[in-house]
């Protein structure tokens, strides 16, 4: 079975939240309410002038992300995501 918001399947030790058309991660739910990686920490960067909230991740990459910024009060920099999204691409 696939998440219905990132598409990717739902795997054992997934935290899985039942919606009305289906099954989802809690992560890409968050995402979903409270906007991508890019816009929480940029949002002049990365949505305005990149026209991209998930900062050139994908949409599960940018969910763990904003999941642990709003979850464990994490923090990053802009500069930070631009290495994460250039080392992980």
């Amino acid at each position: 079975m696939k998440c219905l918001l990132c598409e990717l399947e739902l795997e054992l030790g997934d935290t899985v939240e039942q919606i009305t058309n289906g099954p989802a991660h809690a992560e890409c739910l968050l995402r979903g309410v409270i906007g991508g990686i890019g816009h929480l920490v940029d949002h002049q960067r990365f949505c305005i002038r990149e026209q991209d909230p998930d900062a050139g991740l994908s949409y599960r990459e940018s969910s763990l992300l904003v999941w642990q910024i709003v979850r464990h009060d994490a923090h990053l920099t802009a500069d930070a995501l631009v290495r994460f999204r250039e080392i992980s691409h």
